[in-house]
């Protein structure tokens, strides 16, 4: 929408003055007066319109990058006072749109250069990372001290850019403050070195800037000092500047190094007397990184190892499982499976947890129902996948942590599968598809940051560009989601474009930014999504530029090395999408066949075993982005992969192999902890198995009407015509069973129960552990039926000194917790 001031406001004195006559003149005069008054307002409304329409095809000349028609809208007095979607001014969104000649004809035209918007943007702010137009704004008098509501200056986002220290010397030169900080805690020489540019990183440094400024907000201030991003990308000479500047983060860079999997600088920062088991994200220490990082470096574990380093240091936040058993490097290791890592941990005298015998419960429930024909399983796998997306937004939002999230894994993907099967005539469920869209723009355009008194849309935090938690992954996948729902591109898709233009790296490719492995651990898949955004949703006026970054991205993909199943898949992917040559994207296609297993399937991991998220997304980047046949003999063996292995309830599980940033909260799909791997394992198990139809074949009916079947066994039936007595029949199994380990200062999970109101509480979670009454919410009696794989209780582990409940005292605890769960005020457990 645009405001402007209405064209007819001028005439608002002689209305009232005619309104004020009415009362004496004669019947005549009042009906002239009146007729004059009606086509007052009628011109009025009139001259509104066409106001607005002239300041709608000033916006839309400057985004298409169309001079004449920009000049003919300003020779026809277009409102230069008019704010479009992203509550710019003409001016300001030329500034980051159009071209410097664009610029140039609106300034000649009158337009302010030092307007603000409602988030105090100026054009200068706008424009900082483009040299040109930032030279011209302050040649006209744009003020190069300005800031935004958010604190960022034209200086932070100069410096953001790479290959910009043009630009940073200009506002240096003109006086901008070089420490300036915005409300997340990120300066310009924070900006420079996530950008890895050394020129600007040099000229900020001379200019007086604080190496050792960190910011106060893991996520929107990029977490990470100067001399920590140089770490986290293993940039040895950008850290052995900063050192040498005086740098004395060193021991806080070696988590990133570990993070990030690179030996060499940690051989730096240990050299510069960095300690070898600091501890911070997750309280885990740099081995515990280095263990599990995708891109194994076995180097940089025995390097730490050798330096000390513990091989037995528990780390990770408590948020797996009321449990919360803690993570050694080596438990971490073994997610990998038997590698180098594992190996020379062992060896260093790394003790190995006893692996727990599955239950027999269990086991029983993680045998798969295999649907016959791939109809079936699409029409089995839809409903999860609606539910899951439509479920979990509000449970993230009622979460402890007032988490606002739309996820790549339970949002984006879900919707994507879903999109993919109702191109191929399955029944989707519509509404629920465009609740979802709405979802992913709202979140862009009214989802706040807030820090303290300010509060900005995301829409406005991505064009003021400094950091964001994975910018070109959400990217991908939400681009992916918006075109294939043909939705048209919009201020939220052009933000998400000027974001990703900035961010990219000088040699073309973009970087991964958390550790959440698969989907979020590799700067290939990075690349490749965000080829996919800028290839569907370009801003027109800018083509050209942004043509010139996709072949960049490009050549980079075509050097990359791919190590892990993830990294194949994308870089077929992304060179397709990235228009490469068919001799390039056969080589590749083939290569990933080579990696295809005995069973069909594809591993994550070489160590890994094949499982429904690499077979889906292998299967697919082979027939979408390698073009190989539905019918080819190798695809065939992956769709028989994953008709035999989806679960009766339409889903596929997959072992959650992230790291424990935050408590898995529940997303209305099944698999506990691990729903989330899941969710996404089957969305790419979906879109494989549309794409390996015939666009013109149409599923059977009963494909799309199969009704999920349940996973777990039924809560189990509860008499309640008798009184279940808490003192005589619950306190002393939970006393026995669960307060050794729910109890105390530091209880598993945070999760206590030795009084009613903790118990209610919960864990760390954030959700109720038991609802009163709610028999079917309370998550507790699906934990001690052994329901949720890894979310036994007690562990499985743990039996021989915690027995398990058996039936009859589940009966016992269903009927507590129907019968409202009543608990006597003056009995608390105690541990046996």
């Amino acid at each position: 929408m645009f405001a402007m001031r209405p064209a007819g406001d001028m005439l608002l004195p002689n209305w009232l003055s005619l309104v004020g006559h009415l009362k004496k003149g004669t019947q005549l005069m009042k009906t002239v007066t009146v007729i004059v008054l009606i086509g007052c307002l009628a011109r009025a409304s009139v001259l509104a319109a066409e106001s607005k329409a002239s300041g709608t095809s000033l916006f839309e000349a400057i985004r298409a990058g169309d001079s004449a028609v920009v000049q003919e809208a300003l020779k026809a007095e277009a409102n230069l006072l008019a704010h479009n979607d992203s509550d710019d001014t003409p001016l300001m969104a030329a500034a980051w749109q159009a071209d410097a000649d664009v610029l140039e004809l609106l300034i000649k035209a009158g337009a302010d250069v030092n307007a603000t918007n409602k988030a105090g943007v100026t054009a200068l702010l706008r424009g900082a990372t483009f040299e040109d137009k930032a030279r011209l704004l302050v040649a006209k008098g744009a003020d190069v001290k300005a800031h935004s509501k958010l604190g960022n200056t034209a200086l932070i986002l100069a410096a953001r850019k790479t290959g910009n220290s043009r630009t940073v010397k200009l506002l240096l030169d003109k006086g901008s403050d070089v420490n300036a900080m915005n409300v997340f805690g990120a300066t310009a020489l924070i900006a420079a070195a996530a950008a890895e540019d050394m020129d600007s990183v040099r000229l900020l440094l001379d200019a007086g800037a604080n190496v050792n400024a960190g910011p106060n907000d893991f996520i929107w201030g990029g977490g990470r000092s100067a001399l920590m991003w140089a770490a986290f990308y293993g940039n040895e000479p950008l850290l052995k500047l900063l050192l040498e500047r005086g740098a004395k983060d060193g021991t806080a860079a070696m988590i990133q190094a570990g993070w990030g999997g690179h030996a060499g600088v940690a051989q730096l920062l240990l050299d510069a007397g960095a300690q070898v088991d600091p501890r911070a994200v997750a309280n885990y220490t740099p081995l515990h990184w280095a263990a599990s990082s995708e891109h194994s470096s076995p180097a940089l574990v025995e390097l730490l190892l050798a330096h000390g380093a513990d091989a037995n240091a528990e780390g990770g936040q408590p948020v797996d499982n009321f449990l919360g058993v803690a993570q050694t490097p080596l438990m971490l290791a073994r997610k990998r499976g038997d590698t180098l890592i594992v190996k020379a941990l062992l060896k260093a005298g790394a003790k190995d947890a006893p692996t727990p015998a599955r239950s027999e419960k269990v086991l029983q429930m993680s045998g798969a129902s295999g649907a016959k024909t791939v109809a079936e399983a699409i029409g089995r796998a839809l409903p999860p996948l609606t539910k899951t997306a439509e479920e979990s937004v509000f449970t993230y939002s009622r979460h402890a942590s007032q988490q606002h999230c739309v996820a790549c894994h339970q949002q984006q993907l879900p919707q994507v599968a879903i999109s993919l099967a109702g191109t191929h005539h399955f029944t989707t469920d519509r509404d629920a598809v465009h609740h979802q869209l709405e979802i992913l723009k709202k979140d862009f355009t009214a989802a706040h940051i807030k820090k303290g008194n300010e509060s900005q849309a995301i829409l406005e935090v991505d064009l003021q560009t400094t950091f964001h938690p994975e910018p070109a992954i959400f990217a991908g996948y939400a681009a992916m989601a918006l075109h294939l729902e043909h939705q048209p591109a919009s201020a939220a898709t052009d933000a998400m474009i000027h974001q990703l233009s900035v961010l990219q790296h000088a040699d073309g490719h973009w970087s991964w930014n958390l550790p959440r492995p698969p989907i979020q651990a590799s700067d290939i898949t990075a690349t490749a999504s965000a080829i996919e955004a800028i290839k569907h949703f370009g801003i027109p006026a800018r083509r050209q530029e942004l043509d010139a970054r996709v072949q960049r991205a490009r050549s980079w993909l075509v050097n990359a090395r791919a190590e892990t199943n993830e990294e194949r898949v994308h870089q077929l992917l992304g060179l397709a999408w990235a228009g490469e040559n068919a001799n390039t994207l056969n080589k590749l296609a083939a290569e990933l066949i080579h990696e295809q297993r005995a069973d069909g399937g594809f591993g994550q991991l070489a160590g890994l075993e094949s499982d429904a998220y690499g077979t889906g997304q292998s299967l697919y980047a082979l027939m979408e982005g390698g073009k190989i046949s539905p019918i080819d003999p190798s695809v065939r063996r992956g769709i028989d992969f994953l008709l035999r292995t989806q679960r009766a309830d339409g889903t596929w599980h997959v072992r959650t192999r992230s790291h424990p940033f935050q408590p898995p909260m529940e997303s209305g799909f099944p698999h506990g902890k691990d729903g989330w791997i899941s969710a996404a394992a089957t969305s790419w198990a979906v879109m494989a198995l549309a794409t390996s139809m015939d666009p013109a074949q149409t599923p059977p009916a009963l494909a799309q009407a199969v009704a999920p079947a349940a996973t777990v066994a039924a809560i189990p039936v509860v008499n309640t015509t008798g009184l279940v007595e808490f003192t005589r029949d619950v306190k002393p199994l939970l006393e026995r069973s669960c307060v050794g380990c729910h109890s105390g200062e530091k209880p598993k999970g945070g999760f206590v129960l030795t009084d009613r109101d903790l118990l209610l509480k919960g864990g760390a979670r954030g959700e109720p552990a038991v609802v009163p009454g709610e028999l079917s919410k309370s998550q507790l009696i699906r934990f001690v039926q052994d329901q949720v794989e890894d979310l036994e209780m007690p562990p499985l582990e743990k039996r021989e000194k915690f027995p398990a409940l058996s039936k009859d005292e589940i009966q016992k605890l269903s009927g507590w917790i129907a019968q409202g769960a009543l608990w006597p005020k003056d009995v608390t457990l105690q541990n046996r």
